[in-house]
């Protein structure tokens, strides 16, 4: 599992750009999960840039987002998320034992 800050990360580990180019310390991962409000670049940028790529196309995406906002959800679908996941909406009173799932701002890409 790797972490990343912020969107712009995200897209460089994806790439290969940069300090990502070597595939086996940063190998493409099997799962994203992004943060729609993630800095730089936000979470449904993130999403349609992945999309936009042949090699990643395929890539299940995840947001993880305290938005519950049906226009959120609806939007994030519509580019291609295969899941939306409110840790508020669906923890409820509850939220406070989960504890933080994902770091503000920040995505996990899971190998």
């Amino acid at each position: 599992m790797h972490f990343v800050r912020d969107g712009e990360e995200a897209i460089a580990y994806l790439g290969g750009v940069g300090r990502f180019a070597d595939r086996a310390a940063y190998p493409l991962p099997g799962l994203l999960v992004v943060d729609l409000k993630m800095a730089r670049m936000d979470g449904f940028e993130a999403i349609e840039w992945v999309r936009t790529k042949s090699d990643l196309r395929g890539m299940p995406i995840a947001v993880l987002s305290s938005s519950g906002d049906p226009c959120d959800i609806s939007r994030a679908y519509r580019l291609g998320a295969n899941a939306y996941l409110s840790p508020g909406a669906c923890l409820g009173s509850r939220k406070a034992e989960a504890g933080p799932v994902l770091e503000p701002s920040s995505a996990i890409l899971f190998d």
